[in-house]
């Protein structure tokens, strides 16, 4: 499964990394592992985000990406991006 990091452009959490977990209409929902659990995503417009990068996962979790996994793409996104 191929998910996309994205960074938030607006809003309180502008400069943050999220990891796109879906998308309901036209909003995408986002989750960071951390405050934004995948259970209880935020809904952001495309227009408030700009996309980072797109990550690969094992095809054995399928969907099933979990809240520690994220927290774990978005800190090596954030090193990566540091270095």
């Amino acid at each position: 499964m191929e998910y996309q990091i994205v960074r938030s452009t607006a809003g309180r959490d502008r400069g943050e990394l999220f990891l796109v977990v879906g998308r309901q209409g036209d909003r995408f929902l986002l989750a960071d592992g951390r405050r934004r659990k995948r259970s209880r995503p935020k809904q952001k417009s495309a227009r408030h985000f700009e996309s980072v990068a797109r990550v690969q996962t094992d095809p054995v979790m399928g969907d099933q990406i979990s809240d520690k996994e994220i927290y774990r793409l978005l800190a090596a996104c954030r090193r990566a991006q540091n270095a």
